[in-house]
């Protein structure tokens, strides 16, 4: 996926935590929402943004930005992210009553300094697991 496209997933329990990765140039500036398109009616959902990821393959552990509400309803976004270092982040999408409501995530990129191609990937089950915990 490139800059200015989303991802279409849903919950399938209470609470659950989705990652998603994606690449930028060192300097991009992105917007991150959970959309009104493409969601479910009702839906309430947090967003974290980590990264860039290490030679030690960990996202780190501060928090770059975060949202709870700023969205539509109570759906999340990050109108504006300027990010310091290129390569991956993660971006996590949460809630805590939504088993079975769908979400729409786009990343857009404000600056077109975003650059790389495949912005998002699916997080392995594994690594979705630990941040989870």
């Amino acid at each position: 996926m490139g800059p200015n496209d989303a991802v279409r997933t849903q919950f399938t329990t209470n609470p659950q935590y989705l990652s998603f990765s994606f690449n930028v140039a060192t300097g991009a500036q992105v917007s991150l929402e959970v959309t009104h398109l493409g969601s479910s009616m009702y839906l309430d959902t947090g967003l974290f943004i980590y990264g860039p990821k290490n030679a030690s393959g960990s996202d780190g552990t501060p928090v770059l930005a975060q949202d709870d509400d700023a969205g539509y309803g109570q759906m999340s976004k990050v109108a504006s992210l300027t990010l310091a270092h290129g390569g991956e982040h993660l971006a996590v999408v949460s809630t805590g009553t939504g088993a079975g409501k769908k979400f729409r995530l786009a990343l857009g990129c404000i600056n077109g300094a975003c650059a790389q191609e495949d912005l998002f990937t699916a997080c392995d089950l594994d690594v979705a697991t630990r941040i989870e915990v």
